[in-house]
């Protein structure tokens, strides 16, 4: 079930440092280690976008008044309205340094997905970091 006011998101890292970095962030602001979690199933994905907002640019953050230190921020809101601004315009994700270190990720809004879109599995594999 989604939370009130909200959409279905799909979360993805542009690479697996940056996926190992927000799970470890996710894990530690519930108040765990991530090894409480572990093992996962690891998914790649084929995406190709046509409509999306980048937020990797200092400029970008700045046009949509979203500093760095709210990208960062324990409390996400203000990361949850620019993403909420972007569906409502009707794009279909967000590009975006990541909270968690030095990554990437990509916010996919499930609904907002345009003729000749690409978002399908690739690959999947268990994923046990800790060992």
């Amino acid at each position: 079930m989604e939370p009130p006011n909200s959409f279905a998101t799909l979360y993805l890292g542009l690479d697996v440092e940056t996926v190992a970095d927000e799970f470890d962030r996710l894990a530690r602001r519930q108040g765990l280690t991530p090894d409480a979690f572990l093992p996962r199933e690891l998914h790649r994905f084929d995406v190709r976008l046509a409509a999306i907002l980048d937020l990797r640019e200092v400029e970008a953050r700045r046009a949509v008044d979203l500093s760095d230190r709210q990208l960062r921020a324990d409390d996400p809101s203000r990361c949850q309205d620019t993403g909420a601004a972007a569906h409502y315009l009707g794009l279909e994700g967000i590009l975006a340094p990541s909270a968690a270190g030095p990554g990437t990720v990509l916010a996919i809004f499930l609904e907002k997905q345009r003729p000749g879109s690409l978002l399908e599995p690739s690959s999947s594999e268990t994923w046990d970091p800790s060992s």
